[in-house]
C-alpha cells in the first residue's frame, strides 16, 4: 500500500503512507518476533512457505497481466477486419461414429460450402475399412477425403493441410475436432489430448480457428435423437485453390520416387495435351453421391500435384494414400488447377528404401 500510495499520489497520500508504513513496520516486528520464538514449534513451516507462495503470487500477476496486454492488443483493427468471401470446414476423424457425425452436422451448419471430411492415414487398414463404410453410408454429397502421413506425425500433417487451405489470403478456415468424453473419474485417463494439440497448433496459423467438439459418453448422457438426413443437400462446390504444398526435407524425401521412362514431371505438364505423369497419391477424396459417384485423387511429385478424377467409380484396388501410380491422359483444368479425367493408371513398385 505504501508503494502504492507513493505511485498515485492521490490527495492526502502523504497521510496514507504513514499509516500504512506503521502498519508494514508493526505487522513485521510481530511476524519476526513469533518466527524465532516459535521456530521449532512449526513456525518454520510459515518462514519456508511464505517467500515461495509470494513469488509464485508475483509470477501468476505478471502473466496475468501479459496475457491481459496480449488480449487488448490491437482489438479493434481485429473486430473490423473484413470478412474473408470463402469460409472452409475441415472436420477431421479418426473414425466415423455418433462423434464424428455430430461433428459432421454441425460443420454443415458453419458455412454454404461442403465440409471436408478428412482422415490422416495411419493405419492402412483401418483407412480402407473406413472407406468402404463411407460408400456403404452412401451420404449424398458429403465427401471423405484420406490423406497420407507417411512420418505419423498428426499435427505436422494438419498444419500442411490447414495452410495450404488458407493460402490464398481469402479463404478463412475452421477445423472440428470431434472428441468423446467419458463419465467418471477415469476420464483423464482415457484421452490422449490430442485434439488439444492440434487445436493449439491450428490456432497459430492466420485465418484458422479450431474447435473440439465433445460427445459426452455413459449412462449419465442424455440421450440425442438426431433428425433423419435430408434426401437432397446443398451441392458442394468445386475446389479452386492451386496452392502449391511445402514438404519438409523429411516428406519430400518419402514423396521422392524415380520416375518411370517417358513420363513427364506434374509440374511441366501442359494444357489440352496428352501426357504421361507419375507419382505418389497424396490424398483419397471419396464422393459416393445420390446419383453419379466420382472418385478424385491427388498426385504428387517433387515438381507440384495433379487431380485425377475416376468419374462412376467409388473405390479403386491398391489406389490408396501412400501408393505409387503412372497415368496417362487429357490434362484439363479445374479452376487453375491441372486435372485429368478418367485417365489409363498402372499401380507402381514402392521405391527402394
Amino acid at each position: 500500500m505504501v508503494r502504492r500510495h507513493l505511485v498515485s499520489r492521490s490527495r492526502g497520500y502523504r497521510h496514507r503512507v504513514v499509516v500504512n508504513g506503521f502498519a508494514a513496520v508493526l505487522s513485521g516486528t510481530v511476524v519476526l518476533i513469533f518466527a524465532v520464538a516459535k521456530f521449532t514449534e512449526g513456525a518454520w513451516v510459515v518462514v519456508v512457505l511464505f517467500p515461495i507462495m509470494t513469488a509464485t503470487l508475483i509470477r501468476f500477476h505478471h502473466v496475468y497481466s501479459a496475457e491481459e496486454g496480449e488480449l487488448v492488443a490491437n482489438v479493434q483493427n481485429v473486430a473490423v477486419a473484413p470478412i474473408l468471401p470463402r469460409h472452409a470446414v475441415l472436420v477431421f476423424v479418426e473414425r466415423f461414429d455418433l462423434a464424428a457425425a455430430r461433428a459432421l452436422q454441425y460443420a454443415r451448419s458453419l458455412s454454404a460450402e461442403e465440409p471436408r471430411v478428412i482422415h490422416f492415414v495411419l493405419d492402412t487398414a483401418a483407412a480402407r475399412e473406413l472407406e468402404q463404410l463411407w460408400v456403404r453410408l452412401g451420404l449424398s454429397s458429403v465427401s471423405l477425403e484420406l490423406i497420407e502421413c507417411p512420418d505419423r506425425r498428426l499435427g505436422r500433417a494438419a498444419l500442411e493441410l490447414v495452410v495450404e487451405t488458407a493460402a490464398d489470403g481469402e479463404t478463412e478456415v475452421t477445423v472440428l475436432l470431434p472428441r468423446r468424453v467419458y463419465n467418471g473419474s477415469a476420464r483423464w485417463l482415457m484421452h490422449d489430448r490430442t485434439s488439444e494439440r492440434i487445436a493449439g497448433l491450428v490456432s497459430e496459423i492466420p485465418n484458422a480457428s479450431a474447435t473440439i467438439i465433445p460427445f459426452y459418453l455413459g449412462t449419465r448422457r442424455r440421450a440425442i435423437e438426431f433428425p433423419p438426413a435430408p434426401a437432397e443437400v446443398v451441392g458442394r462446390r468445386g475446389l479452386d485453390a492451386n496452392q502449391t504444398l511445402v514438404f519438409s526435407d523429411e516428406l519430400q524425401r518419402l514423396l521422392s520416387t524415380t520416375a518411370p521412362a517417358g513420363t513427364t514431371p506434374i509440374g511441366q505438364v501442359a494444357v489440352r495435351t496428352r501426357s504421361q505423369v507419375a507419382g505418389r497419391v497424396h490424398s483419397v477424396r471419396v464422393q459416393p453421391g445420390m446419383g453419379r459417384s466420382s472418385l478424385e485423387v491427388t498426385l504428387v511429385d517433387d515438381t507440384g500435384r495433379i487431380l485425377l478424377i475416376f468419374q462412376g467409380r467409388r473405390l479403386l484396388p491398391g489406389v490408396e494414400p501412400g501408393a505409387r501410380l503412372a497415368v496417362e491422359g487429357m490434362v484439363g483444368l479445374r479452376g487453375r488447377r491441372p486435372t485429368m479425367t478418367n485417365p489409363a493408371y498402372t499401380l507402381l513398385p514402392p521405391p527402394d528404401r
